[in-house]
């Protein structure tokens, strides 16, 4: 989260999220990994919106 600050985005593309699902085989069709990662991206994707203001805010009053 600190680079998405920092960024300005939420990156959900390549291994950033994956790294902090729990192992699962992707392979298994009860193991709903899709499902899994699609939680976890929409939660993270609140969580920056909610809080990004208050990034910006705190690297305005640094200059």
């Amino acid at each position: 989260m600190d680079e998405a600050f920092r960024d300005g985005q939420l990156r959900t593309a390549g291994t950033e999220i994956t790294r902090i699902l729990p192992p699962v085989s992707r392979f298994n069709r009860e193991s709903n990994h899709g499902d899994k990662k699609k939680r976890v991206i929409e939660a993270l994707s609140r969580f920056f919106e909610r809080f990004r203001g208050l990034a910006l805010g705190d690297e305005e009053s640094r200059d």
